[in-house]
Parts: C-alpha cells; structure tokens; sequence
C-alpha cells in the first residue's frame, strides 16, 4: 500500500466520521426544536383559553352573587363552600338545605373590568373590579327618596384545570369602597358643624 494510498484512506475515514457525527448533531438539533415546538404549541393553546376564562369568571361571580357557584368550585373552595353549608344547616335546621332562597330581585352587578392570565398550562388567574348596587324596597322615587348602597369590589380566582373544565380552586373578594363609609363621614362632617 502506497503512502498515497494510506493518507486518502485515513482522509476518507475521518471525513465519513466527521459526516456522521454531524448527521447525529443534526438528529438532535431537529429533534430538539420539535420538542421545543410542541412546547410553544401547548403554550399558544393554553393562552388560547384566556378569552373563555375571562367569560367563565363573569359567569362565576354572576352566579357567585345568587348564590349559585357550587358547579365552578374545586378543592378548597369547594371545601369551604361546603362547610359553610354544613354550618347553615346546623344553624337553621334542614329547612336551609334547599339554599336557594336569596332574593336578588334589588341587587345590580356591574363588571367594570375583567382579566385573566395564566400561570400555568392548566393553572390561570383573574381579577375582577366590578360594583354590586342595592336598592331599597323603601325607594320612592317620586318623593326623591333613593337609598341606594353601592359597593366597589374586587375578587380574585384561581383556576385550575379538573377533568379538562377550569375550576374554581380558590377565590378572595376584596371591598374597596362602599358609600355607606362615605355617606357616614359626610353625616359626622355635618354633626360637627352643628356643634
């Protein structure tokens, strides 16, 4: 075997191996970017489900206020709820087990704002700002008489995904104005101007 024989052999070699190793590199790297690919694709579903959350939270505290959120409750809420029946039961007796005998014929909800986020594939987060008004069976609106209470709340909620459905795992109202609050101080205002 002649040395020029030799080197084309040994430069032969080494190039079908460094081919190789790159056909391998290249394996990976594709493999690798499908991986990634459907990872971006099971994120760009997931977001897809915002806008539906969004009106499955609307319909939440909409039923939330008749007192009829049993259905969207999981988890701890769903405990809680639970619990807090048990207690009425307790309290009232059976009579309170059909539970639904709110009246909310003088109440108004109002949905200021809506937005949800996820925090999760099957984890998601909203707020909403939104205004409960009552209004008195005493109103006489000939008269001028209107005792109306308006509350500007805040709720939030933690969804989570049950058996392909979002759930209510946790929720937390917060009162942020009432104008009871403001209509008192105008009241201690005047009787400390009378004074």
């Amino acid at each position: 075997m002649s040395k020029k024989q030799f080197f084309w052999n040994i430069f032969s070699f080494v190039a079908i191996l460094a081919l190789v190793v790159y056909v391998l590199q290249v394996r990976s790297d594709i493999e690798k970017i499908k991986g990634e690919s459907a990872e971006w694709e099971g994120i760009a579903k997931s977001e897809q489900e915002v806008p539906d959350l969004n009106k499955r939270a609307e319909s939440f505290l909409d039923d939330l206020t008749h007192g009829e959120s049993k259905k969207y409750l999981t988890g701890l809420a769903l405990d809680n709820y639970n619990a807090a029946l048990k207690e009425e039961e307790e309290e009232h007796g059976e009579e309170f087990h059909n539970h639904n005998h709110i009246d909310t014929s003088e109440q108004d909800l109002e949905i200021i704002q809506t937005s949800t986020e996820k925090t999760d594939l099957e984890e998601a987060k909203s707020t909403i700002l939104y205004k409960l008004e009552y209004t008195s069976p005493f109103d006489v609106e000939d008269a001028g008489l209107v005792d109306k209470r308006i509350l500007t709340l805040s709720i939030n909620i933690k969804w989570v995904k049950d058996d392909d459905e979002y759930k209510v795992e946790r929720y937390e109202v917060t009162l942020l104005e009432d104008n009871l609050d403001q209509y008192l101080a105008s009241l201690n205002g005047k009787d400390s101007e009378n004074e």
